[in-house]
């Protein structure tokens, strides 16, 4: 679009006037508390009188705009880790997502705290607080709808890029949980676990179970440190077995030894899912 010189004129003078206001704002943002100074960055929307001077109507439109949202009151920065940026807007989102799947983690718990685990002879409440540790944990690989999540802070974030990412993990495991996906895996991660541990019996069983039952077996009960016992025995022997590890015939015995009770303790398990009308 052409502009008269007139309709420069003001667009200049205009631009020049919001130049000036966005470096009051980022002056307050380095003497404020998060102490923060973006000149030159990337978030620095900035363009200096001489690049103004030789704009089209069009291009200072574009930079007039771009500087009238860096102004607004919610567009923030804070300081990230070794040296990045935080946008207050991906730090939000990334809190959010937090604060959505902790919300979730309890609304699971109280689902289940009453339930009685015969086994162990408490109630999942009372293992949960057996187990729990003493503060909400940093972060899990895998959301097992139990865990509360830790909130970082911007300086423990890998700038905006690593507040993004986290917020996007954070809701699709949110989302895999609430469409039963994350059953799915844990299935898959069962059979995998199985096919080292070499009991089809064990596999026949626990197919048997609904996706409630497993699901509780899985997340609030002893089950997978049990089956794992036997997981990691199986794994030491082959790995004797093929040279990769060396370890004396009674280690071996004893190690496969506990891994049969601990398989024992772990059907146990299975045999009680069995009972749960959840």
């Amino acid at each position: 679009m052409r502009h008269s010189k007139e309709e420069l004129a003001e667009l200049r003078a205009a631009a020049l006037r919001s130049e000036r206001l966005v470096s009051r704002k980022i002056h307050r943002m380095t003497k404020g508390d998060a102490g923060i100074d973006i000149s030159g960055t990337q978030y620095d929307p900035r363009v200096g009188k001489d690049k103004i001077m030789g704009m089209s109507g069009d291009r200072l439109k574009k930079v007039i705009e771009r500087q009238e949202y860096f102004r607004r009151a919610s567009v923030g920065y804070y300081k990230g880790a070794q040296g990045t940026i935080v946008e207050r807007q991906a730090y939000r989102n990334y809190v959010n997502s937090v604060r959505k799947i902790n919300t979730q983690t309890r609304k699971e718990q109280r689902k289940y705290e009453d339930v009685f685990i015969k086994p162990l002879g408490m109630t999942a409440k009372e293992r949960r607080a057996m187990n729990k540790p003493a503060h909400p944990v940093f972060g899990t690989d895998a959301y097992d709808g139990m865990k509360e999540l830790k909130i970082f802070k911007p300086q423990q974030i890998m700038g905006s890029e690593g507040a993004k990412m986290i917020a996007l993990r954070n809701d699709d495991l949110r989302r895999q949980y609430q469409d039963k996906r994350m059953i799915q895996v844990a299935r898959e991660n069962m059979n995998k676990m199985l096919d080292v541990v070499g009991s089809d019996e064990a596999r026949v069983r626990i197919a048997g179970l609904t996706d409630n039952q497993f699901w509780f077996l899985w997340t609030h009960t002893d089950f997978p440190e049990e089956l794992s016992i036997k997981y990691l025995a199986m794994q030491l022997q082959m790995q004797v077995l093929d040279g990769s590890a060396k370890q004396s015939p009674s280690m071996i015995d004893a190690a496969m030894e506990r891994g049969e009770q601990s398989l024992g303790r772990a059907m146990e398990y299975v045999e009680y899912a069995k009972t749960l009308d959840l």
